[in-house]
């Protein structure tokens, strides 16, 4: 028997202080639009579900994985002081939580805290299992900029190769003048990787400050944290730290 989920909900927020919905659950999207503002008010950003089930004449089985929540911001909304705990999905392949700054929207001077992916169902003939999902991401957009805003991407907690989190930049977003730490991955496995923050088309890094975690101590398979730049992107005047240690260090590249 097969599960049927029940429809993605939208809410448009278009003046105003959210302040009413602080918890975006799976496949729902809250977009605030004009000159909206998120305030200063906590909020969370839940990641999908990924459920196995049996299916017959299949040895792996399916998993159902289903959307996570996604907070946009359009136009010339603002993060403004809140703080956004966005999480990672579970399971194989488990969808995370998304915030998406678009247009000339901007982070303002919000905290947003990046989870890891987290444990879930894989197929039945795979290992390990249960494993984790993606980390959670936050996309800026067009021209959309992540003013100063402190951003904290986790590293991989488990054996996932995504399971880290992202804050990337496209078109001609710029970091400005935000603050990001990407922090190591903390399991033993080689394609445990940290958290990253990334840049591609022509978009600056501005005056940004990144500090670039270690990976876990004592075990050389541990991905640090990363900065990287694609294309014409270009860091600016922005200031690095990579932090080193007996692993994997932070890198910048």
């Amino acid at each position: 028997m097969h599960r049927t989920f029940l429809a993605a909900s939208f809410v448009v927020i278009a003046s105003g202080i959210l302040s009413a919905q602080t918890v975006i659950n799976p496949e729902q999207t809250v977009t605030l639009s004009g000159s909206q503002s998120a305030g200063s008010t906590r909020y969370e950003v839940k990641g999908g579900t990924t459920m196995f089930e049996d299916a017959p004449g299949s040895a792996a089985g399916l998993l159902l994985r289903r959307d996570g929540g996604h907070l946009e911001f359009l136009n010339f909304a603002t993060g403004a002081t809140a703080t956004l705990n966005v999480l990672g999905g579970p399971g194989n392949g488990g969808r995370p939580g998304i915030v998406f700054f678009r247009g000339q929207a901007t982070a303002g001077d919000a905290t947003i805290n990046n989870g890891p992916g987290v444990l879930g169902s894989n197929f039945k003939n795979e290992v390990p299992n249960p494993t984790d999902g993606l980390g959670a991401q936050t996309r800026f957009e067009d021209a959309a900029t992540a003013g100063t805003a402190q951003f904290t991407n986790a590293g991989a907690i488990y054996y996932s190769s995504y399971g880290g989190a992202v804050v990337s930049f496209e078109g001609t977003s710029s970091a400005e003048q935000a603050a990001f730490t990407n922090r190591g991955a903390t399991y033993y496995h080689q394609y445990s990787y940290g958290g990253t923050t990334y840049f591609a088309d022509t978009a600056p890094a501005g005056s940004a400050t990144f500090i670039n975690e270690p990976g876990g101590a004592g075990i050389n398979e541990f991905g640090g944290g990363y900065t990287q730049f694609f294309e014409s992107s270009t860091a600016g005047t922005a200031t690095f730290t990579n932090k080193g240690s007996t692993t994997f260090p932070g890198e910048l590249y």
